[in-house]
């Protein structure tokens, strides 16, 4: 019975061994990935949403492939004051989902088309546009509401929900319709 019972104690720990590492290393590689990037957890309460803003995301795109880092690009503004320009304030991307809210940094983009487009507003929107960048390991699955911050000189925040969602499975994401079914 002894020897029997030896002869398999090595194969069920290997086995054991085997099915934890299988749940417990996308865990600890998403929370690995998410220390080492610019992305931060939002824990407190979000500001309200404003209708105050325009935002558009024009596309996430893989920016390198060996890192998995994507890229989220569009542009979005405030309409609140006519002497306020993109550059006057700060803009980050939010991810939100049912348990957890990630913010982006994002860095300024300069899109001609978005004010020749939105001229009757009397704004300056030369540099409305906006990229943030992320790894994709550092974010979990599930479907994130995108949406835009705002935070002006005040500190005074303001946030404004995109029309999409970022739907991340274990190994892609994409930008889907918030109303169309997935």
């Amino acid at each position: 019975m002894k020897k029997s019972l030896s002869k398999y104690l090595v194969p069920v720990l290997i086995a054991v061994a085997t099915l934890a590492y299988f749940f417990i290393s996308p865990i600890v590689q998403q929370k690995m990935a998410l220390r080492a990037s610019s992305l931060t957890v939002v824990s407190e309460p979000l500001p309200p949403v404003t209708q105050d803003a325009r935002m558009y995301v024009d596309q996430i795109r893989l920016s390198n492939v060996k890192d998995e880092v994507y890229q989220m690009d569009g542009w979005g503004f405030l309409i609140l004051d006519s002497k306020l320009a993109p550059t006057d304030y700060e803009r980050t991307i939010l991810l939100v989902s049912d348990t957890e809210v990630f913010a982006i940094p994002t860095t300024n983009v300069p899109r001609k088309d978005v004010q020749k487009t939105f001229e009757q507003l009397g704004l300056d929107l030369k540099d409305s546009g906006f990229a943030g960048v992320f790894p994709m390991n550092a974010i979990p699955r599930g479907d994130y509401v995108i949406s835009l911050l705002f935070t002006l000189p005040d500190g005074t925040q303001a946030r404004y929900n995109s029309k999409f969602e970022l739907a991340k499975t274990f190994n892609s994401m994409q930008l889907v319709l918030k109303d169309n079914p997935k």
